[in-house]
């Protein structure tokens, strides 16, 4: 039995990540280990309470946030994981490690991995989006042994950076999955669930702090929540990961509006049902074309990434935010296109880490060229 740890490191990891964790659950070649750590564990976030009634019990727990979400405190927060983490993997001796995506926490995961000579495998490496968040995600593809990208464009562009393509998969995006299942909550539900009434029309905002550019992003913030009064269509704020910059974010998002805490499955209801989502958050470049919805997406957070024909790109401007808000609330829904995967992520990685032997090859990673 391979021994497969998980480090859920956000809120937004646990629910991108869910159908792979139960995948690897149910294998019966495979046994599960899951650490919680960064933002995950806090109570704020909720994370740890929805995986434990999702039936997921955490081996070990990393504390490593610091307050402040300065660069410093960024930095030392990495340098606390990567601390707790080597005592972890020490004492859970995983075959394989899967680190997800490109927060600054999964450095430390790979970091850990590495050193330990353990099996990193990483999912959506290879994408292009701009922020810390890039040179994090490339960093971590130097150091993980297998691969598991989200289309061809990706695979390309992994091979072009030295990695071995015997050891890149194309999985499509772990996001796609629940989706594709019908894990998502019923309108109604969704609705009850947040006080709205039964046909009142909304848009969805999830906006994130510019990590390279902390000082613009009260301004961004206002310029959203600016055109959407001028607007009056009725938001719903949901609370920005834990980055650099978000406490100004939650400072000034108005409380009977906003959530703090989303289960998955009623995120997507919302997502699907919501005249658009606005923001600079991947749900509109990925999950959202899925779900016909339309996304307005604000400023360069996710410059690079293959854009849908429902996604309308603006700079963080209240004119420019306004005018395609008018534009595209009254319109029909676009229709649904798939370009970041078939819903297949979790039994591509789940079948592969099964099959997988891991020898001198896999281990002694080299340049290609």
């Amino acid at each position: 039995m391979k021994k497969i740890c998980v480090v859920i490191t956000s809120r937004a990891a646990y629910g991108r990540l869910k159908s792979v964790l139960q995948a690897i659950k149910d294998h019966d070649e495979l046994t599960l280990q899951v650490v919680i750590a960064a933002s995950a564990i806090l109570p704020r976030y909720g994370t740890e309470a929805m995986m434990l009634e999702d039936g997921f019990t955490p081996d070990f727990s990393a504390r490593s946030c610091i307050e402040g979400h300065t660069p410093s405190s960024m930095a030392v927060g990495i340098g606390l994981l990567l601390l707790e983490l080597t005592t972890i993997f020490e004492a859970l001796k995983p075959d394989i490690v899967l680190a997800h995506a490109d927060r600054y926490e999964t450095i430390a995961v790979a970091i850990a991995a590495t050193s330990s000579n353990i099996v990193l495998a990483h999912t959506q490496g290879g994408e292009i989006t701009g922020t810390i968040d890039e040179s994090m995600r490339h960093a971590i593809t130097k150091l993980a042994n297998l691969h598991f990208v989200s289309t061809h464009v990706e695979a390309d562009r992994l091979q072009s950076m030295g990695e071995n393509p015997e050891q890149v998969f194309i999985s499509g995006d772990p996001h796609i999955d629940r989706i594709v299942a019908g894990h998502i909550e019923t309108e109604a539900r969704a609705r009850e669930q947040l006080e709205l009434d039964r046909d009142e029309p909304f848009v969805l905002v999830l906006h994130h702090s510019n990590t390279l550019h902390p000082d613009r992003t009260r301004d961004e913030m206002k310029a959203i929540i600016g055109a959407i009064k001028e607007v009056g269509i009725r938001p719903i704020y949901i609370y920005p990961s834990s980055d650099q910059g978000h406490d100004d974010i939650i400072s000034m998002l108005p409380p009977e509006q906003s959530c703090r805490n989303l289960d998955s499955d009623v995120f997507l209801a919302l997502l699907k049902a919501a005249r658009a989502v606005v923001g600079n958050s991947s749900a509109g470049i990925i999950e959202a074309p899925c779900l016909g919805t339309w996304a307005i997406n604000i400023g360069d957070r996710q410059i690079g990434r293959m854009l849908s024909s429902n996604i309308r790109t603006v700079n963080p401007d209240i004119k420019e935010i306004r005018r395609e808000l008018h534009d595209v609330i009254d319109r029909p829904k676009p229709h649904a296109t798939w370009i970041y995967g078939q819903g297949k992520c979790h039994e591509i990685i789940t079948q592969t880490l099964t099959d997988l032997e891991i020898d001198e090859k896999v281990m002694d990673k080299r340049m290609t060229y």
